[in-house]
C-alpha cells in the first residue's frame, strides 16, 4: 500500500478480525488515512436468500450460480459499507467466495480479484487425502466473470491460469502484476532455519 496516493484515493480495507501477531503487525503498517472495516459472521439475508446461498455453496455448479441472491448480497454490502462508492474494490485474499461476494456486489468502478498461484492446482491439492481448498475455491471460480479483472503474480501464472480456468472465465480478464515479495523477511527466515 506504500505506492497508493492517499490524497487521490479514498482507501478502505475490508477484513476479518486480525488474530495473529503477524496480522496485527501488517495492519499497523497500513497508513492511518486508510480505514478498516471488519466483517465477522454471516450476511443478514432473508430466510429465502440464505437458503439459496446455502444451496449454491453446497451444490456449486454452473446451474446453481443462477440462484445466488445477488440483491440480498448487494443489500448486505450497502449495509456493511454504509452505502459508500469506491474507485476500486479488490479481493486480495483470492481464496474464498465469502469475501468475494461482497467485493462483487459493492458499488465500485472496478472490481479485481488476485490469483496467487495456479488456482486449479490449489483447488485439486490433496492434504491428508482431502482437497483442502476445493470448497472455498470452486464457488469463487464460478463467479470469476463477475470481476472486471483477475490479477496473477507473474506472466507465467497468467498463462497457467488462462489455460486452466478457461471454462470459468475468458482469458482476456486475466492479467498479471509482479508480486512484491518481502525478500528480506524470506532470507531472514532461511538464515534462522539453516542455523537450527
Amino acid at each position: 500500500m506504500k505506492n497508493i496516493d492517499f490524497d487521490k484515493y479514498d482507501v478502505t480495507c475490508f477484513s476479518g478480525y486480525p488474530k495473529t501477531k503477524e496480522q496485527i503487525q501488517n495492519i499497523n503498517l497500513v497508513p492511518d488515512k486508510a480505514r478498516f472495516i471488519y466483517k465477522p459472521g454471516y450476511a443478514l439475508l432473508t430466510k429465502k436468500e440464505n437458503k439459496l446461498l446455502n444451496k449454491f455453496n453446497s451444490e456449486c455448479n454452473a446451474k446453481t450460480t443462477k440462484v445466488i441472491p445477488w440483491k440480498g448480497l448487494a443489500r448486505e454490502a450497502k449495509r456493511v459499507f454504509s452505502n459508500r462508492k469506491f474507485d476500486f474494490a479488490i479481493d486480495f485474499s483470492g481464496y474464498s467466495f465469502f469475501w468475494a461476494k461482497y467485493i462483487i456486489t459493492v458499488d465500485a468502478m472496478k472490481k479485481i480479484c488476485f490469483l496467487h498461484s495456479d488456482m486449479m492446482a490449489d483447488k485439486d491439492r490433496l492434504v491428508n487425502g482431502k482437497k483442502i481448498h476445493e470448497k472455498n475455491l470452486l464457488p469463487l471460480f464460478y463467479n470469476y466473470d463477475q470481476f472486471h479483472q483477475l490479477l496473477t503474480v507473474s506472466p507465467t501464472m497468467k498463462k497457467i491460469n488462462q489455460d486452466n480456468l478457461n471454462s470459468f472465465v475468458s482469458e482476456e480478464k486475466i492479467d498479471y502484476t509482479l508480486n512484491t515479495l518481502n525478500l528480506e523477511k524470506i532470507f531472514l527466515k532461511q538464515k534462522i532455519s539453516s542455523k537450527t
